[in-house]
């Protein structure tokens, strides 16, 4: 591998999506096929420090065994793990979203593989799928995506030289975060099951979490033991807002059980759409504030899921 002179501190990362879980780059299922550099996608928009990518690393334990010394232990290789990866950056398309919210229950995760630079050392994780989607949108700033990933397996890794790889990424070759940023404001529209529809004009911060719950077991005759299952999805948004919605005040003294679900729009979301059907609100999480800089009310409350919700990005 050709070092450079200077490196950044940060991990900088690119992914490609797999065709088959741990088949890597166009690969069979657990093929770890590696990644072909010119396919893959630079990410780590913005720079920063906060990046934490899915270490692996082998669980090993010391026994002491008959007939030997009394500071004489033996070592075996009892597992393999990989360590929760965490990535935060700008929305810049629905990758992400879509990946989070694309698998039902019973099925193998939709995978990714990420490679990605640590230092001036260059490691490939196969197997990567969302196990925590996290976006938010505070008033005059960028929307952004916290991204929890788990992964099959990590290996080390070279696919290019480091001055191509990582140095001398075009920005033409990061994910387009649209001119300006211009899609820091999403328009959200709360519709009750009766039909009225309830825009959210003065939005002061939104966060949507979307948690995947998998069932991980062993790989029969290997160390890895990522071998996942979707079993259930949660979902919560919590905004902030200044326009009344009847159903922040009304929830806990009028509306039926059957009544108070509502679906969540998300419009001109980061050049994507999100919508969330059947969700209800968190009675104790409404909140209903002064505004003195405005002379308005500020309302603060989270949705869940509250039916047979279906997330979607139309």
């Amino acid at each position: 591998m050709t070092l450079a002179t200077t490196h950044t501190s940060s991990e900088c990362w690119k992914y490609t999506i797999e065709t088959n879980y741990a088949g890597g780059s166009a690969g069979a299922e657990y093929a770890l096929t590696a990644p072909i550099y010119a396919a893959l996608v630079a990410c780590n928009q913005p720079y920063n420090e906060t990046q934490t990518m899915p270490w692996g690393a082998y669980e090993k334990v010391a026994e002491a065994s008959a007939g030997q010394g009394a500071s004489t232990k033996i070592t075996f290789t009892k597992s393999y793990k990989v360590r929760d990866g965490k990535i935060s950056q700008y929305m810049q398309n629905a990758t992400w979203l879509d990946l989070a919210i694309a698998d039902d229950a019973g099925s193998l995760p939709s995978s990714f593989l990420i490679h990605w630079a640590e230092g001036q050392n260059q490691y490939t994780s196969y197997g990567c799928y969302i196990s925590e989607y996290k976006l938010t949108g505070p008033k005059d700033d960028y929307l952004r995506e916290e991204l929890t990933i788990k992964a099959y397996c990590t290996v080390d890794e070279d696919v290019g030289s480091w001055a191509v790889s990582w140095n001398a990424t075009a920005v033409a070759n990061f994910q387009d975060i649209g001119t300006g940023g211009t899609y820091a404001a999403p328009k959200i529209t709360i519709t009750t099951t009766a039909a009225t529809v309830y825009p959210i004009v003065v939005l002061e911060d939104v966060a949507v979490t979307i948690t995947n719950n998998y069932r991980e077991g062993g790989q029969a005759g290997s160390y890895y033991a990522q071998f996942p299952y979707l079993e259930t999805r949660d979902c919560e948004i919590e905004m902030t807002h200044l326009d009344y919605i009847a159903t922040l005040i009304a929830e806990q003294s009028v509306y039926a059980a059957a009544t108070d679900l509502v679906t969540i729009l998300f419009d001109d979301l980061g050049k994507a759409g999100f919508s969330a059907t059947n969700m209800k609100i968190k009675p104790e999480t409404i909140n209903v504030a002064e505004n003195p800089e405005k002379g308005m009310k500020r309302y603060k409350a989270t949705w869940e899921i509250g039916g047979a919700c279906v997330l979607t990005t139309p």
